[in-house]
């Protein structure tokens, strides 16, 4: 693991980022299992528990930016003081280990392709789908863009946000209307990553 930080942002999703990295954690348990007991050739970074260290890592870091109910301090205000918009969450991730998420998710996803030569760890996907009542594509697609998400490239718009937001601490944050602006923006590519542009607008009271 190397010494640099990163910086990410997140929106407050409730347990739905976190049931999300519980899903990949598992998933790379299952394979580690498969790799022990059926001596399944893995290739790196899902070898030798990389991928699951660096899922339990990170979500050991986003965990404590999520709420399972919306109405939490510090609560996230329109310019007008009252509309409240989903939280923005900050915290800090080893960049190398979101990495590994994504290089795990073009992994898996090469072994779903025929003719690939990786039908062995295409089957280990298609079980563990099997038992999540999903399917193997469905997998692979929640781990990339759980990856998008958490990798989401900072920008003036964050930087702003986080400028205001960061200080704050427990106390209600009034956006301005430049940083209403900036929110909007960062939402709809949050939007784009994670919900495929299903609408995860901000919400109002």
């Amino acid at each position: 693991m190397s010494a640099a930080r990163r910086t990410c942002v997140v929106p407050d999703l409730g347990d739905g980022l976190t049931g999300a990295l519980r899903s990949v954690e598992e998933l790379f348990v299952a394979l580690g299992i498969a790799a022990k007991f059926r001596a399944l050739p893995v290739p790196d970074p899902l070898a030798g528990g990389v991928a699951l260290g660096a899922a339990v890592r990170i979500a050991w870091a986003v965990a404590p930016t999520q709420s399972a109910r919306r109405r939490v301090l510090p609560r996230l205000l329109a310019p007008d003081g009252r509309a409240a918009h989903a939280p923005l969450r900050f915290f800090e991730v080893d960049p190398q280990d979101l990495a590994v998420l994504g290089v795990s998710a073009a992994v898996f996803g090469r072994a779903l392709l025929p003719g690939s030569g990786q039908g062995e760890l295409a089957a280990v996907l298609t079980d563990h789908a099997r038992g999540c009542d999903t399917t193997p594509g469905a997998l692979v697609v929640q781990l990339a863009r759980l990856h998008g998400l958490l990798d989401l490239e900072w920008t003036d718009d964050v930087a702003l946000l986080h400028a205001r937001i960061a200080p704050a601490g427990p106390v209600d944050v009034v956006l301005s209307s430049a940083e209403e602006a900036a929110y909007r923006r960062t939402v709809e590519r949050f939007d784009a990553m994670w919900a495929a542009g299903s609408g995860m607008a901000p919400y109002r009271d």
